[in-house]
C-alpha cells in the first residue's frame, strides 16, 4: 500500500533528484531495538502495515534494514533448529528389544 502512494507520487515528479528526502521519507519510522524478540518485530511491522524498517545501533547509527520476510525466515529456521534436537522427553528412556519381557 505503502509503495502504490510512493510511486503515484513520483510519477509526477519529472526529476527525482529534485525530490527531497523529507518529503518522501516517513517521519515516525518504526524501528527496533538490537535485542527485540523476532516474534514482537513482526507484530509491530504488522500492526503499522510495513514490510520493511530500519535497525538503528545502540549509537544511532544504520545497522541495516529488516524486512517481514527476514523475521518470517528467522522465526522459521528456529523451529527448524528445535525440530533437529532430540526430544527432552525420549532422552534417557531404554527401548526393550523386541520379544524380550524380562524386565
Amino acid at each position: 500500500m505503502i509503495r502504490n502512494i510512493v510511486n503515484a507520487r513520483l510519477a509526477h515528479v519529472s526529476v527525482l533528484s529534485s525530490v527531497r528526502v523529507g518529503a518522501a521519507m516517513t517521519r515516525d519510522a518504526l524501528t527496533f531495538d538490537e535485542g527485540e524478540g523476532l516474534n514482537s518485530a513482526l507484530r509491530a511491522l504488522r500492526a503499522r502495515g510495513v514490510r520493511r524498517t530500519p535497525l538503528p545501533r545502540r549509537d544511532g547509527a544504520l545497522a541495516g534494514m529488516v524486512s517481514s520476510d527476514d523475521l518470517r525466515r528467522a522465526i522459521a529456521a528456529e523451529f527448524g533448529a528445535l525440530t533437529k534436537q532430540p526430544s527432552p522427553i525420549r532422552r534417557g528412556v531404554s527401548t526393550i528389544p523386541e520379544g524380550d519381557t524380562k524386565f
